[in-house]
């Protein structure tokens, strides 16, 4: 072996996270970890994963550090900030910056937050590392659990296994080589809820029940893990990054400070052969078995080597390890958490509509839906630039896109021609709705409110009572402004503010929700005419987001629960909180609405559209999908209380629910035209 293979040294001290059943060959391992190189999110392969020395291979993905950009961002802290933490801050993100190639940008304190010029456009990023403090929790894996079924129990979560066939086991070395046990899933624990990052955070000394993610996408098996026995990599002494000796591959070779190797070496020597989960933000993202293959414990000197699957993000971890925690950590926008759904399908009537396609294109039909052509081809840069976020069109001819980091397009003839991209004086446009082919109404990522009135060539500041994080506008004026930090929904009429939803008045965050929501969520806002529907989501995390549709059909005089995840009966009504996650939502006018979602492993074989017609509750109604498939809707939109379409994205599965190696992807374009009752396919296999 060559002494400048580090990955194949990985291989060789030591072999980890081993699978339940069967062990992969250190051949089959390294092709894992090539598969891995085009995913964007920290993933990991949980049990049957990766082989590593010294702690864990934590696969790293972010999205690439971009060109000189400004950005502002908040403290991240619910409570009130010292006048010291925004100064220590200020110095912690100037040496990360300097430390990912950013000698000039300029860190300043304004107004209680950090203003940014200069550095990377992804410090917005709710997954940026340069602005958290990544800690990594190393706890002991006591058994194994699958997914919560059957009715949720209400008792204490067990510190131990039901049984101690279910313990994990130790391994054994006999004369023959390294011995995998074999360990059995602890049925007891399904009754359990998984524990929630809100709840992992809170009480890190407490046992938990905590999810491993597969892929990066979709979370199955979880363990009952013992509390922290130690936390790591607040600051470590060095990070080096190379290249790792795979195709995209990029290691992080760190060494501890002295007390962190000295706890280390103890805590993994009391585990010798035993397996321990590393918890990065309650997630499990490995769970090694300590030296295996060895016959005595040796120490590990205070390294650890961690893979990052690209340049970008490996230098921000190793910039965010080096540097030493946050004072407070940062976000880019006050106070919220905000992830608004990306409307990327729209018809304007029944034959015409756009989508915006799994090729960065925004196509176009005039049909229905059964033929499709390009309208629009967006770029595909490094940076993220240039990729299309969202489109609004207000009839035939009229519509806008958004380009990440670039700004609107807008087209006057039905998008056969384009106008360049336009960023406002006031900054970027992070949300923005259009009345007529002149009017319309954005907010930028500092909340500023803007108006237009020719079609976005140029904007202005409009009075709002607070920084905005969401908006609805009606072509009669009325604006409705959801805050984010106190969840209050602001309704805009004849030139005159009113509260019209008190944040305090929602049914609010669940004591469980992601992350911790002392300050309320701005709202998901839809509206026409004097109907508007508000969908407040408390943050995902563990496969879940909890959630609640609030609406009124008087202007804002008057405001009804219509459904919660925290209420019965939730969406559907069959079987209450199947919806997970939420992924699009919208009104369909004469007070109706709808809402698609998805939970990970429940959809095998069908999925749901849930539709709200004026009343006070949802029903779910079915789409048309084959057995074997994974579906997930991933845009929908009706004109009206009977006619709509949904984009649903097929992945082929196994028996076992297991994605299909090599299996393409399909896109399935399907319409109802009473109401979402019954769906028919109009284009099997979308494709411009």
């Amino acid at each position: 072996m060559s002494s400048n293979d580090p990955i194949q040294d990985l291989f060789d001290r030591a072999l980890s996270s081993v699978p339940v059943v069967g062990l992969p060959s250190p051949s089959s391992l390294h092709q894992r970890i090539r598969q891995r190189q085009s995913r964007i999110r920290l993933s990991t392969m949980s049990i049957g994963a990766l082989a590593i020395v010294v702690l864990a291979v934590v696969l790293v993905a972010g999205p690439a550090t971009s060109p000189a950009y400004a950005v502002t961002l908040y403290p991240g802290s619910a409570g009130s900030v010292a006048a010291a933490q925004l100064p220590a801050d200020q110095r912690v993100m100037t040496a990360r910056l300097r430390a990912i190639g950013y000698p000039n940008a300029k860190v300043e304190v304004k107004k209680g937050a950090l203003v940014v010029t200069n550095g990377p456009k992804d410090l917005s990023e709710p997954s940026s590392l340069l602005t958290s403090s990544p800690e990594l929790l190393i706890r002991s894996v006591r058994c194994y659990s699958g997914v919560q079924s059957g009715p949720l129990s209400m008792r204490k979560l067990p510190a131990t296994c039901s049984n101690a066939k279910f313990d994990v086991p130790m391994s054994g070395t006999p004369a023959s080589g390294f011995s995998q046990p074999r360990v059995l899933t602890d049925p007891a624990l399904s009754k359990f809820a998984t524990t929630t990052p809100s709840q992992d955070a809170a009480s890190p000394d407490s046992s938990a029940l905590l999810p491993i993610l597969k892929g990066g996408k979709d979370v199955t098996d979880r363990y009952l893990v013992g509390p922290t026995l130690l936390t790591l990599s607040s600051k470590v002494a060095s990070a080096k990054v190379t290249h790792a000796a795979i195709a995209g591959g990029w290691l992080i070779e760190v060494r501890l400070n002295r007390s962190e190797s000295i706890l280390w070496d103890r805590v993994a020597k009391a585990y010798f052969h035993r397996q321990l989960a590393i918890d990065l933000n309650g997630v499990i993202v490995e769970a090694p078995l300590i030296e295996p293959a060895s016959a005595s414990f040796s120490s590990f000197d205070g390294q650890m080597q961690l893979l990052a699957t690209t340049k970008n993000s490996a230098y921000d971890l190793a910039a965010a390890l080096t540097s030493g925690p946050l004072a407070v950590p940062l976000i880019d926008h006050p106070g919220t958490y905000y992830s608004p759904p990306d409307h990327d399908l729209q018809f304007v009537s029944s034959k015409v509509g756009w989508i915006v396609d799994y090729n960065n294109s925004i196509v176009g039909t005039t049909d229905g839906g059964r033929h499709w052509s390009t309208v629009y081809q967006g770029t595909h840069t490094k940076t993220g630039g240039g990729f299309v976020r969202n489109i609004d069109f207000v009839n035939a001819s009229h519509g806008w896109a958004l380009l990440n980091y670039e700004g609107l397009i807008s087209t006057s003839d039905g998008g056969h021609t384009w106008t360049n991209a336009r960023e406002p004086s006031q900054g970027p446009i992070m949300n923005y709705d259009f009345v007529t082919g002149d009017v319309g109404w954005a907010l930028t990522s500092n909340g500023v409110l803007l108006r237009t009135l020719n079609g976005g060539v140029d904007w202005k500041r409009f009075p709002a009572p607070a920084l905005g994080t969401s908006l609805c506008a009606t072509p009669s004026g009325t604006v409705w402004l959801g805050i984010g930090g106190s969840g209050n929904l602001y309704r805009l009429n004849e030139g005159r503010w009113m509260l019209s939803l008190a944040g305090t008045e929602s049914p609010g965050p669940p004591e469980n929700s992601v992350p911790p929501q002392t300050p309320r969520p701005a709202p998901w806002i839809s509206c026409a005419g004097s109907t508007a529907w508000l969908l407040y989501g408390y943050g995902e995390g563990a496969g879940s987001m909890p959630y609640t549709v609030e609406r009124t059909m008087n202007a804002g005089r008057t405001w009804k629960v219509v459904t919660s995840s925290q209420v019965t009966p939730s969406v559907p009504l069959s079987t209450p909180g199947r919806f997970a996650t939420i992924d699009d939502f919208g009104e369909t006018a004469s007070g109706g609405a709808w809402l698609t979602g998805y939970c990970g492993p429940c959809d095998t074989g069908k999925a749901e559209v849930a539709v709200a017609t004026g009343t006070s509750r949802f029903t779910d109604f079915s789409l048309s999908i084959s057995l074997r498939i994974h579906a997930q809707p991933i845009g929908s939109f009706f004109i009206n209380p009977l006619v709509g379409w949904v984009n649903i994205q097929e992945n082929q599965v196994t028996t076992i629910g297991n994605p299909v190696p090599n299996a393409p992807i399909k896109y399935e374009i399907e319409s109802t035209t009473n109401g979402g009752r019954t769906w028919h396919v109009v284009d099997a296999d979308f494709r411009e």
